[in-house]
């Protein structure tokens, strides 16, 4: 398996590579919780959230010491936004990700509430089947999130902080991310990123 940031480096359209650097040196450590909501069913099933997973393996081989990656399986544990206030407390993440079903929205909706009460500095990202072709009308219904990342996010995520930790334009040539700007508008993405080789990503 290759090295992840290197595989990115050499799949990145002309013109994104140069700002993927491989030395964080210069990135203050920070915290990063990603969660799965839970939904209560009468017919409750449970399945490993992959998504969640690679993520948290792309976040951990990317930044190394620097990033502090926790994961909140909900689902699994049958707890609801409200009963991890104080888990959330404890960790005081630096970035909140949440990958969510449409039926799970209003459970993300609350968890990214919950992270941007504790730390209002969080930065709160919603992705998974219910962020697709939905950024618009998410951004619209709701002040809560910053970014939106539509499609897979292993690598759309890490070209994005790297980009926010050191004070740049996350301007609007990364696939799959839609952003709220700091004057209140939004950018809103027509492209999602397609990973071909799942060799090529960290586990």
């Amino acid at each position: 398996m290759g090295n992840l940031a290197t595989n990115i480096i050499e799949q990145a359209p002309a013109g994104m590579a140069d700002d993927f650097p491989a030395d964080h040196r210069d990135i203050a450590p920070f915290s990063v919780v990603l969660v799965k909501p839970f939904l209560q069913s009468p017919t409750r099933t449970c399945a490993p959230p992959l998504g969640v997973l690679y993520l948290a393996s792309a976040l951990r081989t990317h930044y190394g010491e620097r990033c502090k990656v926790h994961l909140l399986d909900l689902s699994v544990r049958g707890l609801f936004a409200d009963d991890v206030r104080e888990e959330l407390e404890r960790i005081h993440p630096s970035v909140i990700g949440i990958s969510a079903l449409n039926c799970e929205a209003a459970e993300g909706r609350r968890l990214a509430e919950l992270a941007k009460e504790i730390n209002p500095d969080c930065l709160a990202i919603l992705g998974g089947p219910y962020a697709l072709h939905n950024s618009r009308m998410i951004f619209d219904s709701t002040p809560v999130y910053d970014w939106i990342i539509e499609g897979s996010g292993e690598r759309t995520l890490l070209r994005s902080l790297d980009r926010h930790w050191r004070g740049k334009d996350l301007g609007e040539d990364i696939p799959g991310l839609s952003y709220r700007r700091p004057d209140g508008s939004c950018h809103i993405t027509h492209t999602t990123d397609v990973i071909r080789e799942l060799d090529d990503l960290a586990m």
